[in-house]
């Protein structure tokens, strides 16, 4: 997992972190309780896939829609070892608008020798 200890206030999808195991993530992790925010790569096992994949039908027979299947009752590898790794202070973004991605283009113009 890669998160971004720099990122607290208003962590989009925060995470809390106990040494080397994510011990909490999600949107509604109130600022007090978040040590980084989750960027957005995990590693996911393959045995992990198959409880995965029956726990979304579970979700999609029952309508819960609405959560992106990012939510606290999604199954996860919560409390395991990671360890996170953060990213403080290197430029990464998430593209959920037109706008997110015009932002990485002007990084990246700003940046010669990154595109």
């Amino acid at each position: 997992m890669l998160a971004d200890s720099t990122r607290i206030e208003g962590a989009d999808y925060a995470s809390g972190l106990a040494g080397d195991r994510i011990v909490g993530y999600g949107k509604e992790i109130p600022d007090a309780e978040t040590d980084a925010e989750y960027v957005g790569m995990a590693l996911i096992r393959r045995g992990f896939v198959e409880r995965f994949a029956a726990r979304l039908e579970r979700m999609i027979e029952a309508q819960e829609t609405g959560s992106g299947g990012r939510t606290s009752s999604t199954p996860s590898s919560r409390g395991r070892p990671g360890p996170p790794r953060d990213v403080a202070g290197t430029f990464w973004a998430e593209v959920d608008y037109v706008e997110d991605y015009e932002r990485i283009l002007a990084w990246l113009a700003g940046h010669p020798g990154n595109g």
